[in-house]
């Protein structure tokens, strides 16, 4: 009896360390489809994102804008810092374009109409390297706190 109310225990406390670690992240409501490791980065919130400049031409667009991340140093202590990005397209838009490094979209069918064309939608966050990440404010955090490429 005793044996299956330790085991019952120490099940409840796996599953509760594994819960706090799935959960302990902000992200505006996004799953991970893989947890952030040290030195990475991940997008904090969808709704963090600011454009800076919008340039269109007839043959396609650019434009700077930042995005809020968080980031894990080696101790696994959190950090955010604002990015800036620049992305640019020629003559059509996917509509992977001008999304948050981190962000993975998914593509969305029309529900209710088939026969129209769907949209994508952030599908989930997967974390990458702030080192070499090309984002000059996180490959200097990366510097700092000795992460390397």
């Amino acid at each position: 009896m005793r044996f299956i109310f330790a085991l019952t225990l120490s099940l409840i406390f796996v599953f509760l360390v594994t819960l706090k670690t799935v959960f302990a992240y902000e992200t505006g409501g996004v799953r991970f489809y893989e947890m952030p490791q040290a030195c990475q980065c991940f997008p904090a919130h969808p709704a963090s994102k600011t454009y800076i400049s919008v340039k269109r031409h007839w043959w396609g667009e650019s434009r700077v804008y930042t995005c809020l991340f968080t980031c894990l140093d080696r101790s696994r202590n959190l950090t955010q810092t604002t990015g800036t990005q620049r992305d640019s397209y020629i003559f059509w838009d996917d509509g992977d374009h001008f999304v948050c490094r981190g962000y993975v979209m998914k593509y969305q069918e029309t529900p209710f109409s088939k026969d129209r064309m769907g949209y994508l939608k952030i599908g989930g966050i997967r974390p990458f390297s702030a080192a070499g990440s090309k984002i000059p404010e996180l490959e200097l955090w990366a510097s700092e706190n000795g992460c390397r490429p």
